[in-house]
């Protein structure tokens, strides 16, 4: 009962009486910034940012180390993805299936598709990545990329795990080996304590 009570309380808390305000304009990226993620092998680049034209549509330049990937296989909900490779070839992994595109292809990820990028080559590949509606995701990224270049002993997997989870339901970015509703349940009870223990749902 206390569990259950606590649960109950925390969510009420979270949710209704004192929600979290939405991040600052000045914390988004904006169009030249460049995030690197030395551990992954991945730089990327913003195109276009959320206020200049459409401000649904975010546009980046990912370029990706030889023999590198992003860092995880990963669902978006509620964002769907173009690639357009621009420079050497790029491979996805789509739904355990192998894309690969030549400098000039495309190919769409709709929303709930699980994929992966990644580059076979022996030199550096780049991809241009339209990405629509693109909610909080360019935020995202600076969050994401932050998090995972930290080193390992100011972080440690708990820890890491934990961050992880708290920027899923804000990014709307989830693993492929749980199904997107279990995880959309329990971080829906878990975020609330999350938010308690000091973890945030993005950084500037």
């Amino acid at each position: 009962l206390g569990v259950m009570a606590y649960v109950a309380l925390s969510c009420l808390t979270h949710y209704v009486l004192i929600p979290e305000p939405p991040p600052s304009a000045d914390f988004f990226p904006r169009q030249g910034h460049v995030i690197v993620n030395s551990v992954a092998g991945e730089t990327v680049r913003i195109l276009k940012d959320r206020y200049s034209g459409d401000p649904s549509l975010v546009e980046i330049d990912v370029l990706l180390e030889p023999g590198r990937s992003v860092p995880m296989p990963h669902i978006h909900i509620g964002m769907t993805e173009v690639f357009t490779a621009l420079e050497e070839q790029t491979n996805l992994v789509i739904s355990g299936n192998i894309r690969s595109l030549q400098p000039g292809e495309s190919i769409t990820i709709h929303e709930g598709v699980p994929h992966q990028p990644f580059n076979p080559g022996k030199v550096s590949s780049r991809v241009k990545v339209s990405l629509q509606p693109v909610g909080f995701f360019d935020l995202c990224l600076v969050s994401i990329h932050g998090l995972l270049t930290k080193p390992e002993e100011e972080r440690g997997w708990l820890v890491t795990q934990m961050q992880l989870a708290r920027y899923a339901t804000f990014c709307n970015i989830y693993r492929v080996d749980i199904p997107v509703w279990l995880q959309q349940s329990g971080l829906f009870f878990a975020d609330p304590t999350l938010r308690l223990l000091g973890f945030r749902r993005w950084e500037e």
